[in-house]
């Protein structure tokens, strides 16, 4: 196999857009990123809610949406990632839905104590 088709083998492992994406909204197919290992998307004022997808990046060991203006419930699916170690969503305005807080959930992620409306 040639050294060219060996590099479009490679998989992308971090996604570290901090600062960068004003205003934007994460996509609801961003668990269509399975091989990410690092997402880092801290500080850039993004809004809407966590999607749902997010479980399904399988290899994910961090997280970071602090300091954004992200709403709603964490989603659930997050406790689906057995290899996620370091999660940070502090600074957002998420909260507790119906079934409270996901059940892998740690005060370590910086979760802010309301409920939904």
């Amino acid at each position: 196999m040639s050294a060219h088709k060996t590099h479009f083998k490679r998989k992308l492992r971090q996604i570290i857009l901090s600062l960068l994406l004003t205003g934007f909204i994460i996509p609801s197919n961003i668990g269509d990123l399975s091989s990410i290992k690092w997402l880092r998307l801290d500080n850039n004022n993004l809004h809407g809610e966590i999607p749902e997808s997010i479980g399904d990046m399988t290899n994910l060991e961090k997280l970071y949406l602090l300091s954004n203006d992200l709403s709603g419930e964490i989603p659930q699916s997050l406790c689906n990632l057995t290899n996620l170690w370091n999660v940070q969503l502090h600074n957002n305005q998420l909260c507790q839905g119906d079934n409270g807080w996901p059940v892998c959930a740690t005060v370590n992620w910086g979760i802010n104590q309301q409920n939904c409306p």
